[in-house]
């Protein structure tokens, strides 16, 4: 029958272009609805980036304002760490090559709560497009 042979190559096929789609980047929201976002205190995000369970090494990190300018760019570290520099309070969503997008909200007024300490606010950024944050007092 000719062209039989051809139906198995047809079928791979597909299923390399969905594995493909899949590792460009689509991946499913987080299944905690709570940790999609993050609002911290602050003028400034240092965050870890983490994927399959290993830091996510040189990593293209960028941060746009709520007007869609770019406010940030940057990228992980050996560790999977990055710091912006200072931002103006407010929501930014955030891009990660390789991770995907979230938002994170800076908003300083969190940091009066504990003056005269000064809180370290640290975002994690992790598998399943999860986000949490850790805060530490100076």
């Amino acid at each position: 029958m000719p062209g039989a042979e051809r139906l198995p190559a047809v079928v791979l096929l597909m299923i390399g272009c969905a594995t493909a789609q899949h590792v460009q980047g689509v991946r499913p929201k987080c299944p905690d609805a709570r940790l999609r976002e993050a609002a911290i205190g602050g003028d400034a995000v240092t965050g870890v980036v983490i994927l399959r369970k290993k830091p996510l090494q040189s990593a293209i990190v960028r941060f746009y304002d709520s007007s869609g300018k770019t406010a940030w760019i940057g990228a992980t570290d050996s560790k999977g760490e990055f710091k912006t520099s200072q931002l103006l309070s407010g929501k930014f969503r955030v891009e990660i090559s390789r991770w995907g997008s979230t938002t994170v909200e800076l908003s300083p007024q969190l940091d009066q709560e504990f003056a005269p300490q000064v809180p370290a606010w640290r975002v994690f950024f992790e598998d399943n497009a999860c986000v949490s944050w850790a805060m530490t007092l100076n």
